[in-house]
């Protein structure tokens, strides 16, 4: 009987469901474990709010989207960790500790990508003032007169040659410092750019030549000196950490106001490449006049300004080629975009190639100092080509009939090929490689308000119209035209035709004024068929006669 009752409470119990265990276990390391990820978390996505504060003028209602998103997300988190810590549910102490985790890789790559974005925009941004190293070279002649300098002690008593600005830090302040710390005694010949120094010493008006440490990559493309090159020999050499004061940006709404920019290409110290963009946000209008590097001008920073090929003024100083452009087209100079040739190449790279249409198939020069040697092939006709081919096809000249104004244009194609990439961006890591690029190789006196103000615009006038991305700017090349010819010193040059540079500076004002009075004709007529035709800015050629030079 007794087993008859046993065996019916035990059935009994088996159909009656369990009741759910409470965890007895001590869960204190789960928790911690749990509090650090939520803690983390939280971190994450401080810091990442943070990053993006100064890239908040982009979009206010976004910027606000963002910050209660962040927030609801934090508050989520936080009350799931409170409620898995009271209830001592292991279930929803692995649910939390999951969402912190993937809420934490989540911001966390938000606040790298932001970091890189910092850093390298940081790193374009000249505000203020830079370090930079700074070498110069004591250089001699090296024949057999002077094979007794071999050292810097040899070179006591000698003439030694200098740049004539007292201003000039690589060319007059650390000649001199340095050869009062070597305790020589010295005597100086002033020159008014290297140029002319460089002759002093072939010309053996001095003994030495004091010349920034690449002189011969500044020299090797001059047919002056090109070849003499390889008779020169450094007796000394040194370097300085100087601090370079860098010029300052205009500080114009560059949203509503014309503005301009100098867009320098810098190749061993010289403007290897010189456009000045004249830019209209109303319109979205961008004038790019190219200027040929062997122009030959006054030079602004010169003694009595003195003339000279326009790309050497870079090596006196960024300021110095922006005051010659200034006073060339007289028109100010709001803002300078500079980068190096391997800038170009990186740029390019990252964003897997730029469409280049090319006229004429060659085999040029690539980025490697040595010339004549690495060569790089660019195809004729509409190819991608990647950052060497699209430097070779900016940078050459003697394969075109119409030599260095080819070559204008066609750097003017590489910055238009550039900018259509760069607006197709959708990759984030591609996009992070060109700033990478960006970062290394291109510096600007552009704020970041002014930049983040001139994307803003961009996105407006691309989400209004119905163009193409890349057609939001109308793009319009022009050049200042002249002829080949030699200066005194027998060096080639440009010559530039005064009434290229004036129908210019008639181009440049009709950008910038906004206000100009339309003349509209008594009778208008239309027909589907027309073709529209830009007019011509500047002529090829004009009938002007030069002064010879003395």
């Amino acid at each position: 009987m007794i087993n008859l009752w046993r065996t019916a409470d035990m059935d009994k119990r088996k159909t009656q469901p369990r009741k759910k265990k409470k965890v007895r276990r001590d869960l204190t390391l789960i928790n911690q474990i749990m509090a650090f990820f939520v803690l983390t978390a939280n971190l994450f996505l401080v810091l990442a709010m943070i990053g993006l504060t100064q890239f908040s003028s982009l979009s206010r209602t976004l910027f606000i989207r963002l910050n209660l998103i962040v927030l609801i997300v934090a508050l989520i988190l936080n009350l799931l960790a409170i409620l898995a810590v009271g209830r001592r549910s292991v279930s929803l102490l692995k649910t939390t500790m999951t969402a912190a985790i993937v809420i934490g890789l989540i911001s966390a790559f938000g606040v790298y990508v932001e970091g890189r974005l910092n850093v390298n925009l940081d790193k374009m941004m000249n505000q203020g003032s830079v370090q930079e190293t700074v070498g110069v070279s004591f250089v001699v002649l090296g024949d057999e007169e002077h094979a007794g300098l071999q050292s810097a002690g040899d070179l006591n008593g000698k003439v030694f040659g200098i740049l004539d600005d007292e201003q000039a830090q690589q060319g007059y302040q650390m000649p001199k410092n340095e050869i009062e710390k070597l305790k020589l005694k010295a005597t100086y010949r002033e020159y008014s750019d290297y140029t002319r120094l460089l002759k002093g010493l072939l010309n053996k008006e001095i003994d030495v030549a004091a010349l920034p440490e690449n002189y011969k990559g500044m020299f090797e493309t001059n047919e002056e000196v090109a070849d003499t090159l390889g008779t020169l020999r450094d007796v000394h050499h040194f370097n300085r950490m100087l601090t370079i004061k860098t010029e300052p940006g205009s500080d114009k709404d560059v949203t509503t106001e014309p503005f301009t920019v100098l867009i320098i290409g810098v190749d061993d110290d010289r403007s290897d490449a010189l456009m000045l963009a004249t830019v209209n946000p109303s319109s979205m209008t961008v004038l790019l006049t190219s200027i040929p590097r062997d122009s030959y001008v006054p030079i602004a920073c010169y003694t009595n300004q003195k003339s000279d090929k326009i790309n050497n003024s870079r090596v006196r100083g960024r300021q110095c080629t922006m005051d010659t452009v200034k006073q060339l087209l007289d028109v100010d100079i709001d803002f300078y975009f500079e980068s190096n040739f391997h800038g170009i190449i990186e740029i390019v790279d990252a964003l897997g190639g730029v469409i280049i249409d090319n006229p004429k198939e060659f085999v040029g020069q690539d980025s490697s100092d040595e010339r004549g040697h690495q060569t790089v092939w660019v195809p004729q006709g509409v190819n991608r080509l990647n950052g060497e081919q699209t430097l070779a096809f900016a940078r050459e000249r003697h394969s075109y009939n119409s030599g260095d104004f080819q070559r204008q244009s066609n750097q003017q194609q590489v910055i238009q090929a550039i900018l259509t990439e760069a607006v197709r961006l959708k990759d984030v890591n591609k996009a992070l490689k060109v700033l990478d690029a960006a970062g290394e190789n291109v510096s600007t006196n552009l704020s970041m308000e002014q930049m983040i103000g001139l994307f803003n615009l961009t996105m407006k006038k691309m989400d209004r119209s119905y163009v193409q991305n890349q057609n939001v700017f109308n793009l319009i090349g022009t050049r200042i035209s002249g002829v080949n010819d030699r200066a005194p010193n027998r060096m080639s040059i440009v010559r530039l035709y005064q009434g290229s540079i004036e129908d210019n500076k008639k181009a440049i004002h009709r950008v910038f004024n906004q206000d100009s009075e339309i003349n509209a004709p008594k009778a208008i007529s239309f027909s589907i068929d027309w073709v529209y035709e830009a007019p011509v800015i500047s002529k090829e050629e004009y009938d002007e006669k030069f002064a010879p030079l003395k």
